[in-house]
């Protein structure tokens, strides 16, 4: 066993010394951390170059009889929706589905009154959360237009929409979130 240490010892030496190995380890652990790096150079030139302008975005159609109505939910749609380019369609639903069909929209909600909608996709993922998102959206429009409808102005149905809600928890009993705690050094 002695002998094996000795023997190691040398040939670690002289493998050191040697020009060759120290040129082909170098080489290789430059050549790790490029390939390691090209990912996340690749994608920081490529968002520089994707960086989309709302005409890129894809379009998403937002159509309703009822004029107040329309242009209530296309505000609203369009901050819910930022990655879409919130058009407001005029005709009717026939030319909806059709822009859906041919491809010239991605999406479109249809606003049958102040409380339902259609939702129109070609092809619906099932990672799509529009529906929802456009749940809590037209709600929204629904309280801004009853109030609207009932006498109030812009200015106070904005602030009674925008109201922050503070709130405050006190455990009484037992805490259980205090359990996972990191205990301090």
């Amino acid at each position: 066993m002695k002998q094996f240490g000795k023997i190691l010892k040398f040939e670690l030496k002289s493998y050191l010394k040697n020009k060759v190995f120290v040129g082909i380890t170098i080489f290789l652990v430059v050549a790790i951390a490029v390939v390691t790096f090209i990912p996340n150079i690749i994608a920081a030139f490529e968002s520089e170059e994707n960086i989309t302008a709302p005409d890129d975005l894809p379009v998403m159609l937002v159509y309703s009889e009822d004029e107040v109505l329309s242009g209530l939910a296309k505000d609203a749609f369009s901050a819910a929706f930022p990655e879409y380019n919130v058009t407001l369609m005029q005709g009717d639903v026939n030319e909806v589905k059709d822009s859906i069909t041919s491809g010239n929209a991605n999406c479109a909600f249809v606003i049958n009154s102040a409380s339902s909608y259609t939702y129109y996709v070609n092809n619906l993922s099932i990672y799509d959360t529009n529906a929802e998102r456009a749940n809590t959206v037209l709600q929204e429009v629904y309280r801004m237009n009853a109030m609207l409808q009932h006498g109030l102005t812009s200015e106070q149905v904005g602030e009674i929409l925008s109201i922050q809600i503070q709130g405050e928890t006190t455990a009484l009993g037992k805490n259980q979130m205090e359990n996972f705690s990191i205990p301090t050094l």
